[in-house]
């Protein structure tokens, strides 16, 4: 009688301290989440500037090229002539701008887990070789943890 009583005081305890355990889990689950999805957040929005400042970058030396073949092709010898100091203006502008330095490199992220093995160790469970030297020790307070 006492052997079982003693054996479901144990298996409360043991269930306990389980349930207050998974609660730390979630807690730093939530907690390591939550720092994803704000880098996440971060991220995009420096992304999204790069990708802007490389379209417009694109966009105008596109509209240059465009115009500098229109000209070439359908301009009179005296407009191309007219507009080549500006044409070259604008070609060492956009040639200036030095988009190739905007670059984004997103960071590398790493995720470290706790062995099972520790966690295992947090129950207090100790097992001899024989079956009449089980022993469970006293869980700690599972107060102290919240």
């Amino acid at each position: 009688m006492q052997f079982e009583s003693q054996i479901e005081s144990s298996e409360k305890m043991i269930r306990q301290a389980g349930e207050a355990i998974k609660q730390l889990v979630d807690i730093q689950v939530d907690e390591c989440l939550l720092e994803l999805a704000s880098l996440k957040s971060e991220n995009a929005k420096q992304a999204e500037i790069v990708q802007e400042r490389l379209q417009l970058a694109l966009i105008a030396m596109e509209s240059f090229h465009k115009y500098s073949r229109e000209l070439l092709d359908k301009g009179r010898p005296s407009d191309i002539t007219r507009a080549a100091n500006k044409l070259h203006k604008r070609a060492r502008e956009l040639l200036d701008s030095d988009v190739s330095s905007v670059q984004y490199c997103p960071p590398q992220i790493a995720i470290t887990a706790s062995p099972l093995r520790e966690t295992h160790m947090l129950f207090g469970i100790s097992v001899a070789c024989h079956p009449a030297e089980v022993r469970i020790p006293p869980l700690p307070s599972t107060e102290a943890g919240t």
